[in-house]
């Protein structure tokens, strides 16, 4: 028969392993979300055939990059490890948002050469500006000609590296779980 201080304690622990379960359940349901806006933002890129960042470009853009951030930042917060799977999801919708994002920018401010860039855009070539500013490769082939170009392109780079300390991080608490959980 149980004791009552024996008893508590494991009711404490499952009040504990419950309060995980449910925040496993929350940011799962986040992470759906996510998916669904990067799904419609990757939608909305492809199917636009005018230029122009309007109004439900840059809230459909932000709305996005605003919960990918927030679910990235809230599963190093979670008292529990996250699965392999769910990590890697979380790199690759970030990655998705954040390059088609600043594409879809640089094509869309790019229509004609000294616009906004040294020649102009298409598709392809917004992304592949992004992938190389992003990895600072840089191979000087496209370059911004204009400030508010310039400014975007610098913004580019900060976030870049904030994406791979976000990037960073995750990996290092992942390792760093595995191993303590191997100790014990």
């Amino acid at each position: 028969m149980p004791r009552d201080g024996e008893d508590s304690s494991i009711r404490s622990a499952l009040r504990q392993r419950y309060s995980q379960v449910q925040l496993l359940k929350i940011f799962y349901r986040a992470q759906i979300i996510v998916l669904v806006l990067t799904g419609l933002l990757v939608f909305q890129w492809v199917a636009t055939s005018t230029r122009g960042y309007g109004l439900v470009e840059i809230i459909t853009a932000f709305v996005t990059i605003a919960c990918t951030l927030a679910t990235t930042f809230r599963s190093v917060q979670l008292p529990t490890a996250l699965p392999l799977w769910s990590l890697i999801l979380q790199v690759v919708t970030a990655g998705t948002v954040f390059v088609v994002n600043f594409s879809w920018i640089y094509w869309a401010y790019s229509p004609s050469p000294s616009a906004c860039m040294n020649v102009g855009l298409s598709k392809i070539d917004g992304t592949y500006f992004t992938l190389t500013t992003l990895t600072t490769v840089g191979y000087g082939d496209i370059t911004p000609v204009t400030e508010r170009c310039r400014v975007i392109v610098s913004g580019q780079l900060i976030l870049g590296i904030v994406f791979m300390v976000i990037i960073l991080s995750l990996l290092i608490v992942r390792i760093a779980d595995t191993t303590i959980r191997r100790r014990v």
